[in-house]
């Protein structure tokens, strides 16, 4: 009759080493779901405080992520309105103080846009004139 003992031990070993492989797996799930959040839970951070350029950018890196998550778009879609309507106030703001080149830079795209608008013009109501009155071309 073989001898028990090494069955034993085998069996323990097998069992220590699946747990190991549990723990570990484990870990790595937690880990890919922690980093999942991140950048929202920064956007997050950076909202709080204000910081809406910046949320926006995180968001950003989040909604590339993980595209499908409703309340990550809905929060960068929150961003960019805010970014959006500070940088028409700061265009007004310049505009009213005759300092022309500051609005106009408030026209430009920001460097987060998409090639296309990077290489393309921008056209809003004012860009013409002001193009003009800057001696910049549209």
């Amino acid at each position: 009759m073989p001898d028990p003992i090494p069955l034993v031990l085998s069996a323990n070993l097998l069992y220590v080493q699946l747990k190991s492989l549990r723990i570990t797996i484990f870990v790595l799930l937690c880990g890919l779901l922690a980093s999942c959040s991140y950048h929202y839970d920064q956007g997050q951070e950076l909202e709080a405080q204000g910081r809406w350029e910046e949320a926006a950018i995180e968001y950003r890196i989040a909604y590339v992520d993980d595209p499908e998550d409703v309340e990550i778009r809905e929060a960068l879609e929150r961003a960019n309105l805010k970014v959006a309507d500070d940088n028409f106030r700061r265009y007004q703001h310049y505009l009213q103080e005759h300092k022309f080149a500051k609005a106009y830079q408030r026209l430009e795209p920001s460097p987060s846009a998409s090639r296309t608008l990077r290489c393309g013009s921008v056209s809003t109501p004012h860009s013409k004139a002001l193009s003009e009155a800057i001696g910049i071309a549209p």
